[in-house]
């Protein structure tokens, strides 16, 4: 008997909130296909893509350091676009207190 090809997924427990709608932010949890090479920012792009119309910066997706996707992932701060994609994903803005929506903060 073959044993089944396993196939890799990733969970991301992402901050969500719109302050002109909502009181308090919140977290949900979403799931996805977890591929070689995958970064952030393709988490995003699928949770964007499949689930709902999540709200994030994007600017080049190359990692030239330019900043625009700054966010903070399991409690350390770096560029969606060059952060890899892991099985376990906490996803939050850098600065709570400056949320425009959802990952987007205030410049």
């Amino acid at each position: 008997m073959v044993a089944p090809i396993s196939e890799k997924k990733f969970v991301a427990k992402v901050f969500r909130f719109d302050p002109s709608k909502e009181k308090e932010p919140r977290y949900e949890t979403y799931e996805g296909p977890l591929v070689p090479q995958m970064n952030v920012m393709d988490v995003l792009r699928y949770i964007y893509e499949t689930y709902d119309n999540l709200a994030f910066r994007v600017s080049c997706g190359g990692g030239s350091m330019c900043g625009i996707c700054r966010i903070k992932v399991n409690g350390k701060v770096g560029l969606a676009c060059t952060i890899p994609a892991t099985e376990n994903m906490t996803i939050e803005p850098v600065d709570k207190d400056k949320v425009l929506r959802d990952l987007i903060v205030e410049s």
